[in-house]
C-alpha cells in the first residue's frame, strides 16, 4: 500500500498559496521520472501532485514547462513524504542529454565535447529560465557550473542535486559510460548523508562552496564526439534558434538574464553587456530608461538575488559572498545589503536560519 503525503508546516493547497512564483520556467524532460520514483518509494504521486494543482500527466510530456520555483517546492514535498533527502538526485540519475530535447541532440551531434558544452551554456535558458550554466577554464581544469538565479527558490539542494546528476549523465553521453569528474562542488550545506552523492559521482563532493559545479581536465574539451553528425547538427541548430527566438523577452529581461550569468565574473559592466547583446551603450541606456529602469538598478537587483542565495543556502563567509557578487570592499557590500533588505548580511542570514524548514 502506498504511503499518503503527510501534512506538514509547509502545507500545499495550490501553487498560488506558496508565495510568489517568478518568471523562471523548467522544462519537464529531466523531471519525468518523478512520479515513478514516488511510487517506488511508497508515495502516491497523483495525490502529492494534486496538492500543487498538478497531475501525473503533467510529467509525461517532456516539452511541458513548470514554474521554476514550483518545481523546487514539489521536490521539497517529495523529500518530506518519502523521507529521501536526496530525492531529486535520484530523479536526475534517470535523465541525460536526450531529456533536454533539441538542445540535447544539438549537443550530441556537435564535433567536440567543448562545442557541445558551448551549446548548453548558450541555450540552456531557452528551457530552463531560472538558472544559468557556465564553463570556466582555469589552467588545466574546467568547471561546468549551474547557478540558480530565480529569486525565492526553496530547497536549492534538490535543484542542484538534479542538475548535477543530469550534468554527469550528459558528460557520460559525450565522453563514454566510464567518465567521472575529478571533483564535484555544491553551493549548499553538507547533507546528513553524503554517501548517495559519493556513490553516484565516484568522488566525495565538497559542500558550502560558492558554486555548484563538475570539475574535470581541460583536455576533455578537445575530445571528438563519436555521435557527431553535421546534418543533424544543422537541423537541431535551426530548431534551437527558433525556440530561442520565441523565448527572448524585452531588453530589460535580456539584460537581467545576461547579468545573472555574468554576476560572478570580474567584468560585469555596461560596456560588456552592450557588446554581448550587440548594441551600443547609449542605445542600451535609452532602452532601459524607456522601461523606467537602468543598467545599475538591474545589476544591483541581480547582485542582491545572488547574495541572498549564497547567504541562505551556504556557510560561505559574508566577506567571500561580497567578493563573489562583485564587491571588493566587504563594508560596501554590507551597506548595499542593508539598503536592499533593511538588515546586515549576517543578521539576514541568521533570520533565514531561524525560519521553519521548507520555507527557506
Amino acid at each position: 500500500m502506498s504511503r499518503q503525503p503527510r501534512k506538514s508546516r509547509a502545507a500545499f493547497a495550490s501553487p498560488a498559496q506558496q508565495g510568489p512564483i517568478g518568471a523562471g520556467m523548467f522544462r519537464v524532460g529531466p523531471l519525468m521520472a518523478t512520479p515513478a520514483l514516488l511510487t517506488e518509494l511508497g508515495v502516491d504521486p497523483g495525490k502529492l501532485l494534486a496538492e500543487f494543482g498538478l497531475e501525473t500527466a503533467n510529467f509525461q510530456d517532456p516539452e511541458h514547462t513548470l514554474p521554476f520555483a514550483l518545481v523546487s517546492r514539489i521536490f521539497g514535498r517529495c523529500v518530506e513524504c518519502t523521507g529521501c533527502e536526496h530525492f531529486a538526485l535520484l530523479v536526475g540519475q534517470r535523465a541525460g542529454a536526450p531529456s533536454l530535447g533539441a538542445i540535447g541532440y544539438l549537443m550530441l551531434s556537435s564535433a567536440t565535447v567543448g562545442s557541445a558544452l558551448g551549446v548548453l551554456t548558450e541555450h540552456l535558458n531557452v528551457q530552463d529560465r531560472g538558472a544559468v550554466a557556465a564553463v570556466r577554464i582555469d589552467s588545466d581544469r574546467v568547471s561546468l557550473s549551474y547557478s540558480i538565479v530565480e529569486p525565492g527558490v526553496e530547497h536549492v539542494d534538490q535543484v542542484y542535486g538534479i542538475s548535477m546528476a543530469v550534468a554527469r549523465n550528459i558528460m557520460r553521453g559525450l565522453c563514454g559510460s566510464d567518465w567521472c569528474p575529478d571533483a564535484v562542488e555544491f553551493a549548499f550545506s553538507k547533507p546528513r548523508d553524503v554517501e548517495p552523492y559519493r556513490r553516484f559521482f565516484h568522488v566525495t563532493p565538497r559542500f558550502d562552496v560558492g558554486e555548484t559545479a563538475l570539475i574535470f581536465p581541460a583536455r576533455t574539451l578537445d575530445q571528438p564526439l563519436p555521435s557527431a553528425d553535421v546534418l543533424l547538427n544543422k537541423l537541431m541548430q535551426q530548431r534551437v534558434e527558433e525556440l530561442a527566438f520565441r523565448s527572448i523577452g524585452d531588453v530589460e529581461e535580456r539584460v537581467r538574464r545576461l547579468l545573472r550569468l555574468m554576476i560572478t565574473s570580474p567584468d560585469c559592466s555596461l560596456t560588456t553587456v552592450a557588446q554581448r547583446i550587440d548594441t551600443h551603450e547609449r542605445t542600451l541606456k535609452r532602452q532601459l530608461a524607456a522601461a523606467n529602469t537602468s543598467f545599475r538598478a538591474i545589476r544591483e537587483e541581480v547582485r542582491f538575488e545572488a547574495a541572498c542565495q549564497f547567504l541562505a543556502n551556504t556557510r560561505v563567509p559574508v566577506g567571500e559572498v561580497a567578493f563573489i557578487v562583485g564587491y571588493s570592499d566587504p563594508s560596501a557590500f554590507t551597506r548595499a545589503f542593508q539598503r536592499w533588505s533593511g538588515s546586515a548580511p549576517s543578521q539576514w542570514r541568521a533570520a533565514m536560519k531561524r525560519r521553519p524548514l521548507g520555507r527557506r
